[in-house]
């Protein structure tokens, strides 16, 4: 567990979201020792963004990431980045599906 002191964001520090999500499914598997979860997300880019980066970032502590794809395809280990608090997936495209299944 973290003790950490959470970041206050404030109202005025606040962007529009790079990429927008439609549709969200979720499956978690329950067990003794662990829980997974499957999660599908249909992405897009934010039109009101203007030009939104080639990269997506998603918020995640402590996950352990089982698999990756986009449309079904799985992602190569060169295409994203999984750290302590974050996975950034690399140059996706404009609207896609986003699969992942996480520890």
């Amino acid at each position: 567990m973290t003790t950490k002191t959470p970041k206050t964001i404030r109202l005025k520090d606040y962007t529009l979201p790079p990429f927008l999500i439609e549709n969200v499914d979720l499956r978690f598997e329950l067990g003794e020792q662990t829980t997974s979860v499957d999660s599908t997300l249909r992405l897009a880019r934010n039109p009101a963004c203007g030009a939104p980066p080639d990269d997506l970032i998603l918020d995640g502590v402590a996950l352990e990431l089982v698999s990756i794809g986009i449309d079904d395809t799985p992602v190569g280990d060169d295409r994203y980045r999984l750290d302590d608090a974050s996975l950034t997936v690399h140059d996706v495209p404009d609207s896609f599906t986003l699969q992942t299944c996480a520890r």
